[in-house]
């Protein structure tokens, strides 16, 4: 039988120490049977040892590893780039929301009487009041991204305060248009919205937390796109009104009639210089013209302006629905983000974010 080869240097070390004895013990009767001494050899650690030392690191490694894997579980992904997104799109609906309607809040003449936009009477009071409520629904929209964030960031206050969660998801669809809350006998916070209930349990888990909170989310981002639509379709009746009203078809025909009749009279001077009485026609209808003109070039200034403040108006609506989308979507992604300990994808809402904020800027000027 083959000795297997991680025991054959113990056996050779063994002989070798007992030869060493007999020629201690025993020399004379070496001397009738000489033979040569054995080469000493030294050599390195065996295939066994060398099998060990390597199982040993391996072992190291691996420990080191699993710490590793420990540590990272430990940790929460960072939520500041969510509030962060957050807070620069409910800041750029707030300055578009009040530009886009800058054109139709401006003062209004009624008889005697010049109306300020704050004016009961005033005929775009009420859509002013209305944007108001927008307002405050994107503040309570930041409210409940800081208190994420803020959940999120103090490992000493998730457990305590991811039970105050369901409190901001209360504070958020309390200012939602359409949607209405109720608490259960359990203590859980139920809403209703869109013929749609969602439960939402607290937990002190803030994954948990933010899954149970998710389904209420989508329910409140839905019917707030729907409401900003809403809006949108108000702000477009209300611009093509005003668009009807500032065109002044009467000075716009008069002025078309007088400068075509001008122009044939001065073909007809021009044709017959001596002619007094058509440079005298030339001369009046010259003067009609250039009284009437400042009228009709305001008029066309005012035109451009109501429809250019239709087109950013338009735009602004859409991007703000837009984003909003994506700010709904970036939150059921943080759930998923806590449950597998990586960083959420707010690349859409950032993108989305800045093209509201390229948009707003256009409204400023």
């Amino acid at each position: 039988m083959a000795i297997p080869r991680c025991l054959r240097g113990r056996l050779f070390s063994e002989r070798r120490e007992s030869v060493k004895v007999v020629i201690q013990m025993k020399p004379r009767e070496l001397t009738k049977n000489p033979r040569p001494p054995e080469r000493q050899v030294t050599s390195g650690p065996t295939r066994c040892q060398l099998s060990g030392t390597a199982e040993s690191r391996i072992k190291i490694l691996f420990g080191l590893l699993l710490i590793a894997l420990v540590l990272v579980g430990c940790t929460t992904p960072d939520l500041k780039p969510f509030a962060s997104a957050t807070k620069e799109l409910t800041d750029d609906v707030a300055t578009g929301g009040r530009l886009a309607f800058r054109p139709l809040l401006s003062p209004r003449w009624s008889g005697s009487d010049l109306l300020a936009s704050s004016d009961t009477n005033h005929p775009f009071e009420a859509i002013a009041s209305q944007w108001e409520l927008r307002k405050k629904v994107m503040e309570a929209l930041l409210v409940y991204s800081a208190s994420l964030e803020s959940i999120a960031s103090s490992a000493d206050r998730r457990k305590h305060e991811a039970t105050d969660l369901v409190e901001s998801v209360k504070q958020l669809a309390g200012m939602i248009p359409g949607v209405s809350t109720q608490t259960s006998a359990a203590g859980d916070l139920i809403i209703f919205g869109l013929t749609t209930t969602a439960e939402v349990k607290a937990d002190r888990d803030l994954r948990r937390a933010v899954q149970n909170a998710d389904p209420a989310i989508q329910i409140i981002a839905t019917i707030l796109k729907m409401d900003f639509g809403s809006l949108a379709m108000l702000f477009e009746a209300r611009v093509n009104a005003e668009l009807i009203q500032k065109s002044r078809p009467k000075i716009g025909r008069v002025y078309k009639a007088l400068t075509a009749e001008r122009d044939s009279v001065r073909k007809t001077v021009a044709e017959s210089p001596s002619n007094t009485a058509a440079g005298a026609e030339l001369v009046r209808l010259d003067n009609l013209i250039a009284g009437l003109q400042p009228d009709w070039m305001a008029a066309q200034a005012e035109l451009t302006r109501l429809n250019n403040a239709l087109v950013d108006g338009k735009d602004f609506f859409s991007a703000t629905i837009n984003a909003i989308d994506a700010w709904a979507s970036t939150h059921a992604d943080i759930g998923k983000a806590l449950e597998n300990n990586r960083l959420p994808n707010i690349a859409l809402l950032e993108a989305r974010a800045e093209t509201l904020r390229q948009i707003t800027d256009r409204l400023k000027n």
